[in-house]
């Protein structure tokens, strides 16, 4: 099951002989392993006797066609439930008793060795190193109802930048995972009395995640890059870190929110379509994205969404407010501006003050260049007239072309553009 994190295998011998021999040479085999990391072996302290034997008959009496089954009525019941049961007797008595091995049983303390729980724990932290604590609240284990449902809301409250302590849903889990798991303990909130505010975390685990989807998600220099989202769900699934869905949508919520000027995601628009249903791929904003319910369920949003919809982390330089040069402007300069300004218009998620500043501004400077061109018009209507013009168009030209450029105005809230 590739769901599963490692293995504890049992060994059974027949004889006492084989299992001192594996006992004294499990050490050297685990050592060797490619898996060592993942698995850990019990021993039995008692051997299985004739276990073998009676599981051979008892798988014989199974196969039995149902004629042969009539054939010996009550007894055949009888005969396979005393069989059965020896087998219960014998394989609960065989696991009771183990010693237990694994490459960190040395970090155990001796007290604990027996204790498989212990081994498995013991493994898992030397494997996932980077795992996010989640303060022993059972809402963060993968499967709970009730974590997946404070999952998808509070991923989408982050994607449209409306996550506040007035507006939680009533139940108490959802305040005790906010505050204690992503604010006080990952430090990737920040709570004030009117938000909760994305910020990078402090937690050495939870930022060493962070950097890897920064990583993975670093533009070079490009102007843009695509990503697949899968990649960093590999990522932070697999060692050192261990993210269950859970833990990975919160956290890529949250860093896809700190960039959000940044950031785009193509994929499905919607996840619970209906059989035969079409449905579009898209190329959205995360305020966009938010409208959609593919936040809803956080097991849904990676296993169908981002792996098997083969989703994707588009990102883009980040669009600097233009800087209004200082008036009078050349006209090659306004242009310039202007085109500048066109550009960052259209990027994403714009700060409202500054989108406000920019417009005014380029409403400024294009009644400038407009001056300009009405100025310059005459000029290009001369250009274009044929070599032999008639002397009554040159006559109405000519008064035009002796025209001044508009004069620089030194009022303030006014733009001169010059040629």
């Amino acid at each position: 099951n590739v769901q599963q994190r490692g293995i504890l295998a049992h060994v059974l011998a027949e004889t006492q002989e084989e299992l001192q021999e594996f006992r004294r040479n499990v050490d050297n085999y685990l050592s060797r392993s490619p898996l060592k990391n993942r698995i850990a072996v019990a021993i039995p302290s008692e051997e299985t006797g004739d276990l073998a034997r009676v599981l051979l008959k008892l798988k014989t009496l199974e196969e039995k066609d149902a004629l042969e089954k009539q054939l010996f009525g009550a007894a055949y019941k009888q005969l396979l439930q005393r069989w059965q049961e020896q087998v219960n007797t014998q394989l609960e008595r065989l696991l009771k008793s183990c010693t237990y091995h694994c490459v960190v049983l040395d970090k155990i303390p001796p007290t604990e060795q027996g204790k498989p729980q212990r081994i498995i724990s013991a493994l898992l932290q030397e494997l996932y190193p980077f795992v996010p604590p989640v303060e022993e609240i059972d809402k963060m284990r993968s499967d709970h109802v009730v974590g997946s449902k404070i999952i998808g809301f509070v991923s989408k409250q982050l994607f449209t930048e409306s996550l506040t302590p007035q507006t939680l849903p009533p139940e108490q889990a959802y305040s005790t995972v906010i505050d204690h798991i992503f604010v006080s303990c990952w430090n990737l909130l920040k709570k004030t009395s009117q938000k909760y505010i994305v910020q990078e975390p402090t937690h050495e685990r939870i930022c060493s995640a962070w950097n890897k989807i920064s990583k993975i998600a670093d533009l070079e220099g490009l102007p843009e890059k695509i990503v697949d989202l899968e990649k960093i769900w590999q990522a932070l699934s697999n060692p050192p870190f261990g993210y269950s869905e859970y833990n990975f949508t919160i956290l890529l919520a949250a860093w896809l929110a700190y960039h959000r000027k940044e950031v785009y995601l193509r994929g499905a628009v919607k996840l619970s379509a209906k059989r035969g249903e079409s449905v579009s791929v898209q190329i959205q904003s995360l305020k966009d994205w938010a409208d959609t319910d593919i936040l809803h369920k956080p097991k849904d949003f990676v296993n169908i969404w981002i792996v098997k919809g083969k989703s994707k982390l588009i990102r883009r330089q980040k669009a600097e407010m233009p800087v209004l040069p200082k008036s009078p402007i050349a006209y090659d300069q306004a242009q310039q501006y202007l085109e500048a300004v066109a550009t960052f218009l259209e990027s994403n998620e714009l700060d409202s003050l500054e989108a406000d500043e920019v417009t005014r501004n380029r409403e400024l400077v294009s009644a400038g260049v407009e001056q300009i061109d009405n100025w310059f018009q005459s000029v290009v209507e001369a250009d274009a007239l044929p070599d032999r013009a008639n002397l009554e168009t040159l006559l109405q030209l000519y008064p035009k072309l002796l025209q001044r450029p508009p004069a620089i105005d030194l009022r303030p809230n006014v733009i001169s553009v010059i040629p």
